[in-house]
């Protein structure tokens, strides 16, 4: 608090997260202390904590002998509270001491938590990407997306996804070495869900369609924050006119959707749940286009293409410009491509990264958490058709030129421009 106090970017502190005894008169005590002390320091914010869906009738139980308290704290046991009455009573006792009531994974009983504390605003501290609780049951699997819960209540002020981007940690089991329910992989790649997410909180108009493909392999997220196997390619040579669902995310009032020229009737984004549009496509080889408008005028367009045999490697960008004292490294991602440039979605190359030049590579990263690649190397196989590197300039002055090999396509190389 001493350190960050003066920064505007501090809107609120929390002084716990998820503890195993909420609601209870112990915790209750604690929280007011500690936000007692707090405002010694710093009376002009709201205090809060962080509340889990999870409460417990008080017990016995000396949670200093328990070796997995995050396990005590998320899985039921016979003291576990099931009664959303009760379970809102719990929450009404926190919400009296805290200025801000932050729920994690709770956006299944808002309107019961307002109707009990009226004069509180509501903030949603975790939420999952796709799944949103049901009032009888915590955990579910329906599309009835937690955002839609923000815009929905003008009590309720935000929601943080649990989490933006994949990270080493939290593994749900061997080979998985981290957590990949999030929007982003490890090497900053997006997934489908990062788009409709974008639809969100974007004014740019934008238009995105993927497609689901369970054949990809189990990326080992847990249940409730994974989502529909979505992937954005048109490659699924083991059909033959297959039906395959699909997603389109939009912030455009109205869209079409057309395969290989042929239209298909989609209805406009706000009837469907989450504003997210699905149907079903049969499998032909070829485009398909998709087109947003705004008061009838085209706004936005995406085309997801069939890719033949990868023929060369491609980086994302055909130059970059960089200034000598950014020593930080740069994050440089390349794709296998077909001989239209299209990308390569299901290649698993081995590519090499080579640098001349005042920079240096220190990592590579394919995204893939169940690789067991080391990624303090200048080579790795791709995953999903990518890979990226990580370089750090000297802060030298120069002309860099990052090459990427791979054995059977042309190589590609990126000029880096340091001034």
């Amino acid at each position: 608090m001493k350190r960050d106090r003066n920064h505007p970017c501090i809107f609120m502190w929390g002084v716990g997260n998820e503890v195993e005894h909420q609601g209870q008169a112990s915790m209750l005590n604690i929280l007011k202390m500690l936000k007692g002390h707090l405002l010694t320091m710093d009376n002009t914010r709201p205090v809060s904590y962080a509340m889990n869906p999870h409460f417990k009738y008080e017990s016995n139980v000396d949670v200093s002998k328990i070796e997995d308290i995050q396990q005590f704290v998320d899985e039921a046991d016979d003291t576990e509270i099931y009664d959303v009455a009760e379970r809102v009573e719990r929450i009404r006792r926190i919400g009296e001491i805290v200025d801000v009531i932050c729920c994690n994974y709770q956006e299944q009983w808002y309107p019961e938590i307002h109707e009990a504390l009226p004069d509180k605003l509501i903030l949603g501290t975790e939420t999952y990407q796709f799944f949103r609780g049901h009032r009888e049951q915590m955990q579910n699997f329906t599309a009835d997306i937690p955002w839609m819960d923000v815009e929905q209540h003008d009590y309720v002020i935000g929601g943080m996804l649990w989490t933006g981007i994949d990270y080493l940690g939290e593994s749900m089991g061997y080979p998985a070495k981290g957590w990949a329910g999030s929007l982003f992989y490890t090497n900053n790649e997006r997934k489908p869900l990062s788009y409709l997410y974008e639809s969100y909180w974007s004014d740019k108009p934008m238009v995105y369609l993927a497609v689901m493909d369970y054949s990809l392999q189990d990326e080992g997220t847990k249940e409730h924050w994974d989502t529909p196997r979505y992937a954005g390619h048109w490659n699924f040579p083991q059909f033959n006119k297959t039906v395959i669902s699909y997603m389109i995310a939009t912030n455009c009032e109205e869209v079409t959707l057309d395969l290989n020229g042929k239209r298909f009737h989609v209805g406009k984004p706000a009837a469907y749940p989450g504003r997210m549009i699905t149907g079903y496509l049969p499998y032909q080889p070829g485009t398909i286009t998709v087109r947003g408008f705004i008061g009838g005028e085209e706004v936005s367009r995406y085309e997801l293409k069939t890719a033949g045999p990868a023929v060369r490697l491609a980086f994302d960008q055909e130059a970059v410009t960089l200034d000598a004292d950014n020593v930080s490294q740069k994050l440089l991602t390349v794709r296998a491509v077909d001989a239209d440039g299209v990308p390569v979605f299901r290649d698993s190359s081995k590519v090499t990264f080579e640098v001349e030049g005042p920079a240096e590579i220190i990592a590579v990263d394919n995204g893939d958490l169940s690789s067991s690649e080391p990624y303090d190397r200048n080579w790795m196989h791709l995953y999903r058709g990518c890979l990226s590197t990580a370089i750090r300039l000297s802060g030298e002055k120069g002309r860099i030129v990052l090459s990427a090999y791979s054995e059977g396509m042309y190589a590609a190389q990126l000029i880096i421009n340091v001034r």
